[in-house]
């Protein structure tokens, strides 16, 4: 079979499910280890009917049990820099991209960074890609840091991993802190497809804050004097955080950030200016 007839063939099995067109193809791409934009390059190659065989079968995965197509491919992209991911750690989001790009852009070099709670270390990963930051990155599960650590040597970074609960092995002070905590809610609706992720990086207590105020409030006794703390959150998350920082830090401020849809997403916390 060529691959533009096994394409059209996963086209029409998603589209018969309502399923995203476009997971044909990213799953075609990643089992041939192509870019998708080089699929169409290839229309005419010949696949093997073993591997055709393979690619149905997992599209069938992701079509009759919502695994996702990322576990399926093995990795996904972040920022530009190719990540592998399992079931092991969370899928990297595109929300979670805009605040790395961010901070690329808009923070300066030579910064300490600790980043709590890294996964994949796809946030670690990119910053050190792009920026002269050292770079510490905890995470309570060692499965997921061996993740971590993988990905540190696809993408050939030096990140300090760490395996550590919150802050308990961290002894040293940061101009940012930055994280992605789990902040879903056990009432919050979720999309089947979350279920396959790992629960200890997605659900948190009183109303998915628990972890970020424990982030936040811990984590101002490993600021340098002028350092900050950007966490990201769920969009109802902000005013919470707002309050909460006011009442028990009040000589820090927050600033609110919105993502690409326009929704209430990270916060930043950073010490106000004396007059």
């Amino acid at each position: 079979m060529i691959l533009r007839d096994l394409l059209e063939l996963g086209y029409e099995k998603v589209a018969e499910f309502q399923k995203e067109k476009t997971a044909a193809k990213l799953l075609l791409a990643g089992m041939l280890d192509i870019s998708q934009g080089d699929i169409f390059k290839r229309y005419q190659d010949e696949i093997a009917n073993d591997k055709a065989n393979n690619y149905l079968e997992l599209l069938d995965l992701y079509i009759y049990d919502s695994v996702p197509i990322q576990y399926l491919v093995g990795y996904t992209y972040f920022h530009g820099h190719k990540i592998a991911v399992d079931e092991r750690v969370l899928i990297p989001r595109p929300e979670t991209e805009y605040l790395v790009d961010k901070i690329i852009k808009k923070f300066p070099n030579n910064l300490k960074v600790l980043e709590i709670g890294t996964g994949s270390g796809a946030i670690a990963i990119s910053l050190a890609k792009e920026k002269n930051y050292e770079i510490d990155a905890t995470d309570i599960d060692k499965n997921a840091l061996d993740v971590a650590k993988t990905n540190c040597r696809i993408n050939q970074v030096d990140i300090n991993l760490i395996q550590s609960d919150f802050y308990e092995n961290i002894f040293e002070k940061y101009d940012l802190i930055i994280s992605n905590p789990p902040y879903v809610s056990e009432y919050d609706e979720i999309d089947e497809s979350v279920l396959f992720e790992p629960e200890i990086a997605l659900f948190s207590d009183n109303f998915g804050t628990a972890h970020l105020t424990t982030i936040i409030s811990e984590g101002m006794n490993y600021l340098k004097p002028d350092g900050m703390i950007i966490v990201e959150h769920g969009h109802l998350h902000g005013l919470f955080l707002h309050h909460f920082v006011n009442i028990n830090f009040p000589e820090y401020r927050t600033f609110l950030l919105k993502d690409l849809q326009g929704k209430d997403r990270f916060t930043l916390i950073k010490r106000r200016k004396l007059v």
